[in-house]
C-alpha cells in the first residue's frame, strides 16, 4: 500500500501534475482511495459527533450525544488476527525425540485453549537448545512460537518471520505453508502472500488452513467473496463462514456480515474470534449514527443484536478470562461493556469492568465505558471523584466522557481541570480536535454556571457572527445572548440562522442542538420538521417526548397519534411521554387509549392517587359495566395533593364505598390540619354529596377507635380528646387527636356517656365525666369548619359566613346579599373596563374568579360585545395553509362554549 502510494506521487511529481478528490482515485487506485474515503468518513463522524456533545439547552433534556462513535473499522482486531486452533501442525512418527514432540503436542493443546501466555513460558523453556530437535519439530516451535508473538505482545514483524522459518524449515505439510502465507500479510507484502495462496492452493485443494490463509490474503488485495466461494468440503467449518465474514465487513456490507458470521455461530467448531466478530460487526451497525447512540435510542432490530451478541460471552469463566490474547481480551471487554450500555443494562457493563480489575485485566478504552456507565445509573458524582486523580491517563475519549459527567453534574471545577488537561496534550496526534470539543464543553460551563458575560466575551474572541456555518456555535452564542445582560435582537438573529441552517443540515448532532433550541425558543413547527428528519421513528428517547410535545403544541393531533404508534414501546415507561399522551387521548376522547395509559401509570406507581383516577375516569368513559368495584379496588394510603386525593374519596362516597371514602378524607385532612384548602376540600366532599351519610350521624354509645370524647370536669371545665380510627396510620399527634394505640386512648376505652375518670397530675387528682360522644369523622368536619372559619389565609373555593335569626325565625340573608352585590360592582366595573381596554378572556375570569365558558356562557347581552383576537401569530402560517388544503372550521370560544354546552346536554 505505502509503495503504490509513493509510486503515485513520485509519477505525479515529475509531471507536474494535480489532484483532487474527484481524480484521486485514477491515480493510486480504486482500493486506495476506497481506503482513505472510509477514513476520512471516520474522522468526520467523530469531529461532528464530538460538536454533538452539549445536552439540556436550558435545564431540558435528559440524553447527552457522546464523543464520536466508540467504534469504527479498523479500531479492533486485525483482520488476519484471529486464532485456528489446528493450524498447528501433529508430531510426526518420524520424529526421534518423542519427548520434544510430546511438549510440542501439550503446547498445541494450551494453543487451542487460547493459553499464548502459558504456551510461550513452555516454548521459551523447551527452546532453550534445540540440538535435538529435527526440522520438522523446529518449524512447529517456530510456528507455535509465532502464534504466541501475534497474540501476546502485537509483535507482528516477530510472529511474520516465526512464521516464515517455519515454513522454510518444513513445506511439505500445508499448515507451514498456510504459515508462510499469513508471515508475508503481516509484513504487508500481499501481492507476495496472494501468490503464495494460489500456489499453496494448488498443492493442497483439501486443506482448510491454507483455504483461509490464502482467502485472507486475497480480502487484503481487495478481492470480495461470496458463498460460492467456500469449498464444498469446508461449508460445515465456521472458520470458512467467518472469512467471508470478514470480507463483507471489509466490504461495508456489514448487514451481509452479519448474518454470515451467525452461519458460523451455528458450527460445531465455534471459537472465541467467531463470537468476537459477531459483537464486534453487530456494534459496528448499532454505532453508526452517533445521536441515537448517545440518546441510546438504537431501532429494535439493533437491540435484538446486540442482545444475542453479549449472550454469547454471558459465562465469561469460560468464553472470555481463559483468553490470554491482551489485545483480544482487551477489545471484547470494551465492545461487550459498550453493548450493554446501549441495551440498557449499565450495571452488567460495571459488573464486568470490576471483574476484569479483580482479574489484574485493564485497557484504557474502559474508562470511557465506566463513566458512561456510572452516568446511566445515575452514578455521575461516583464517576467523577473515583477518577479525578486519573485524568492524565484518560485516552482523548475518556477525557471529553469525563468531561461530559462533570458538565452534567454541575461540577464546573472538573470542566475546566478537562479542559486545561487537553490543552497540555499538545504532542497527541488528535489535539486540535480535542481541544476544540474541550472548547465548547467550557462554553457551555459557563451558560450553564451563569457566566454569559464570559461566553459572549469568548464568542466574540472566536468570531462568532450570525453569518456563521457552525450551528453549535450559534446555538451557544443564541442561549448566551438570551441570558440577562445579552442582546436579544442579536439572540433573534442566531436563532433565525439556526433555524435555517438547521433544515438542510446532514449532521444529526448539530441538527438535534437546533432542534432544541427551537423547541425551547416556542419555534415548535421549525423545531418538529428537524426532529422528524434526525430521530429513528422505530425508537424511543427524551427527543421523541420533545417532538410529541411540538406536535401538541402546533395542533398536529393525526402526526401525535402516528408517532405514538411508530415509537418504541418504551415511551409507555416514560412519565413525561404518558402525560402528553394522555393529553391527546383526552383532547380527542380516545377513552380507551386513556384507559390502557392508566394502567401504565398503575404499574408506574400504584400508590399515586393521579394513577387511579385516570383508571376511574377512563372506566366511567368507557362505559365499563364494573366502574363501582374499580373505584372500591383503590387502597387507602396513596399519594398525591390534597385535591386529587379527595376528588377520589368524593367518587368513592358517590359509588356505595362510604365508609373508605370517609377514612380517606380523614387520612387526608389529618395530614394537613393547618390548611384551609385541605379543610375545604374535606367539607365539600362531605357536604355536597347526594348520598346520605348514616355513618356520620352514628353516636358511639362506648369510647373506642374512631370516637371523640368531651370530658367535664366539676367546675365546667372542658376538654375534647379524639381518637383517630382503627388502621389510619402514621397520623401526626396533636393536643386533641390522638392514636388509638396511645396510653390516653386506652384509659378512655370502654367509657360511656356521664361515666367518669380520675386524672392525677402533679399530685393532684381530678375527677372527669363524659359530657359527649361522636365519631371522629363528625369532630373532623367540625374542626374543618372551624379552620375555614378563623383561617388568616381564606380558602380559594369555600367561605364560611355566620348567619343569624331574624325575629320571624328564618335566616338573616344580609351577609350573602352584601357579598353578591359587591361581586356584582366587581362585575360591572370590570366589564366597564374590556369596554374600554379589551383583555383576553382569561384574565377577566380570573379578575371574576370563574372559569372562562362559565364567564362566556354568562356574558350579557346588553355588555359591551366580545372581542375577537387575531390568534397566535407562530400559528398563521400553519392556519393559511391548513385553509388551502384542508375542510376546517374557524371556531371562537363563544362557538366552543355552545359546542360545550349542547354535549352536555
Amino acid at each position: 500500500m505505502w509503495a503504490q502510494l509513493v509510486q503515485a506521487c513520485v509519477e505525479l511529481n515529475g509531471l507536474g501534475g494535480d489532484i483532487d478528490l474527484n481524480t484521486v482515485e485514477r491515480h493510486i487506485g480504486a482500493e486506495l482511495s476506497k481506503q482513505f474515503h472510509t477514513f476520512r468518513v471516520m474522522r468526520k463522524h467523530q469531529r461532528l459527533a464530538q460538536l454533538g456533545l452539549l445536552s439540556g439547552i436550558e435545564g431540558h433534556g435528559s440524553g447527552m450525544p457522546t464523543f464520536g462513535a466508540l467504534l469504527g473499522p479498523g479500531a479492533v482486531a486485525p483482520l488476519h488476527g484471529s486464532s485456528y486452533p489446528d493450524a498447528v501442525p501433529a508430531a510426526r512418527a518420524s520424529s526421534l525425540n518423542k519427548f520434544v514432540s510430546r511438549h510440542l503436542d501439550n503446547i498445541s493443546d494450551l494453543l487451542k485453549e487460547y493459553r499464548f501466555r502459558d504456551a510461550m513460558d513452555q516454548l521459551n523453556v523447551l527452546g532453550h537448545d534445540m540440538k535435538d530437535f529435527d526440522d520438522h519439530q523446529r518449524a512447529r516451535w517456530y510456528l507455535q512460537r509465532g502464534m504466541c508473538r501475534w497474540h501476546i505482545s502485537d509483535d507482528v514483524k516477530g510472529a511474520a518471520d516465526d512464521f516464515i522459518r517455519s515454513a522454510t524449515l518444513c513445506d511439505d505439510e500445508d499448515k507451514f505453508v498456510a504459515a508462510r502465507i499469513r508471515g508475508h500479510m503481516l509484513k504487508d507484502e500481499i501481492p507476495e502472500a496472494v501468490a503464495a495462496g494460489e500456489e499453496a492452493t494448488e498443492r493442497f485443494p483439501q486443506s482448510l488452513t491454507v483455504w483461509v490463509s490464502a482467502a485472507n490474503a486475497r480480502i487484503l488485495y481487495g478481492d470480495n467473496l461470496s458463498a460460492a466461494d467456500i469449498p464444498k468440503d469446508h461449508e460445515q467449518q465456521a472458520l470458512a463462514w467467518q472469512v467471508l465474514a470478514t470480507s463483507q465487513e471489509r466490504a461495508g456490507d456489514l448487514i451481509a456480515a452479519i448474518q454470515t458470521v451467525k452461519v458460523a455461530l451455528t458450527k460445531e467448531d465455534v471459537s472465541f474470534f467467531t463470537k468476537e466478530a459477531f459483537l464486534r460487526y453487530v456494534l459496528q451497525l448499532a454505532t453508526q449514527n452517533n445521536l441515537n447512540v448517545g440518546f441510546r435510542m438504537l431501532p429494535p432490530e439493533h437491540l435484538a443484536l446486540l442482545r444475542e451478541a453479549t449472550l454469547a460471552f454471558a459465562d465469561r469463566s469460560v468464553s472470555l478470562w481463559p483468553v490470554q490474547s491482551p489485545q483480544a481480551q482487551a477489545a471484547v471487554l470494551t465492545h461487550l461493556g459498550y453493548a450493554y450500555l446501549l441495551i440498557g443494562e449499565p450495571q452488567e457493563a460495571v459488573a464486568l469492568i470490576e471483574e476484569a480489575r479483580a482479574r489484574g485485566v485493564s485497557t484504557d478504552s474502559l474508562y470511557r465505558v465506566e463513566i458512561e456507565a456510572l452516568c446511566d445509573l445515575g452514578r455521575a458524582q461516583e464517576a467523577l471523584t473515583r477518577l479525578v486523580k486519573s485524568l492524565p491517563q484518560l485516552p482523548s475519549d475518556g477525557l471529553v466522557a469525563y468531561g461530559q459527567a462533570a458538565l452534567a453534574a454541575g461540577d464546573f471545577e472538573k470542566v475546566e481541570a478537562v479542559h486545561a488537561e487537553g490543552l497540555r496534550r499538545t504532542v497527541s496526534p488528535d489535539w486540535e480536535q480535542l481541544t476544540g470539543t474541550l472548547r465548547l464543553m467550557r462554553w457551555e460551563a459557563m451558560l450553564r454556571s451563569g457566566r454569559s458575560g464570559e461566553l459572549r466575551e469568548a464568542l466574540d474572541a472566536a468570531g462568532v457572527t450570525p453569518a456563521g456555518t457552525s450551528i453549535t456555535d450559534l446555538v451557544l452564542a443564541a442561549r448566551g445572548h438570551r441570558a440577562p445582560g445579552g442582546d436579544k435582537k442579536l439572540a433573534a438573529q442566531y436563532i433565525d440562522r439556526v433555524a435555517e441552517l438547521s433544515k438542510e443540515s446532514s449532521d444529526f448532532n448539530e441538527g438535534y442542538l437546533g432542534a432544541q433550541l427551537l423547541f425551547h425558543t416556542k419555534r415548535y413547527a421549525e423545531a418538529a420538521a428537524v426532529y422528524e428528519r434526525i430521530l429513528p421513528a422505530s425508537s424511543f428517547s427524551a427527543l421523541h417526548t420533545d417532538l410529541l410535545s411540538c406536535y401538541l403544541q402546533t395542533g398536529q393531533r393525526a402526526r401525535a397519534r402516528e408517532l405514538l404508534q411508530t415509537m418504541s414501546p418504551a415511551w409507555r415507561q416514560s412519565q413525561d411521554a404518558r402525560h402528553l399522551a394522555l393529553e391527546l387521548s383526552q383532547l380527542t376522547g380516545d377513552w380507551p387509549m386513556v384507559g390502557r395509559l392508566a394502567e401504565d401509570e398503575m404499574a408506574a406507581d400504584p400508590k399515586r392517587a393521579t394513577a387511579w383516577l385516570l383508571r376511574i375516569i377512563a372506566a366511567a368513559n368507557n362505559e365499563q359495566p364494573n366502574l363501582v368495584a374499580v373505584i372500591g379496588d383503590a387502597p387507602e394510603e396513596l399519594s398525591g395533593s390534597v385535591q386529587q386525593v379527595v376528588q377520589l374519596a368524593s367518587a368513592e362516597i358517590r359509588h356505595g364505598h362510604v365508609m373508605k371514602g370517609l377514612r380517606r378524607l380523614y387520612r387526608t385532612r389529618r395530614l394537613h390540619m393547618g390548611d384551609a384548602e385541605a379543610a375545604a376540600g374535606h367539607l365539600t366532599a362531605v357536604l355536597l354529596t347526594e348520598v346520605p351519610l348514616e355513618e356520620l350521624e352514628e353516636i358511639p354509645e362506648v369510647v373506642g377507635p374512631g370516637t371523640s370524647v368531651l370530658l367535664a370536669d366539676a367546675e365546667g371545665n372542658e376538654r375534647r380528646l379524639t381518637v383517630d380510627p382503627e388502621g389510619i396510620d402514621g397520623l401526626p399527634v396533636t393536643d386533641e387527636f390522638v392514636s388509638p394505640t396511645s396510653p390516653e386512648a386506652k384509659r378512655l376505652f370502654g367509657l360511656r356517656l356521664n361515666d367518669s375518670m380520675k386524672v392525677t397530675h402533679f399530685g393532684e387528682t381530678r375527677k372527669y365525666s363524659v359530657a359527649q360522644l361522636c365519631s371522629a369523622h363528625r369532630r373532623l368536619i367540625e374542626t374543618s369548619h372551624l379552620c375555614i372559619s378563623t383561617a388568616l389565609s381564606p380558602s380559594k373555593y369555600m367561605a364560611a359566613m355566620p348567619l343569624r335569626t331574624a325575629e320571624d325565625g328564618t335566616l338573616d340573608l344580609t351577609v350573602i346579599r352584601r357579598q353578591l352585590e359587591r361581586r356584582f360592582e366587581l362585575a360591572t366595573q370590570t366589564l366597564d373596563l374590556y369596554k374600554q381596554h379589551p383583555a383576553p378572556l382569561g384574565i377577566i375570569a380570573r379578575r371574576l374568579s370563574c372559569d372562562v365558558i362559565d364567564l362566556v356562557r354568562a356574558w350579557p347581552s346588553k355588555g359591551p360585545k366580545l372581542e375577537v383576537g387575531s390568534g397566535w401569530s407562530q400559528n398563521h402560517d400553519i392556519v393559511q395553509e391548513l385553509l388551502r388544503t384542508e375542510v376546517v372550521w374557524v371556531i371562537d370560544l363563544t362557538m366552543l362554549t355552545e359546542l360545550a354546552t349542547l354535549a352536555g346536554c
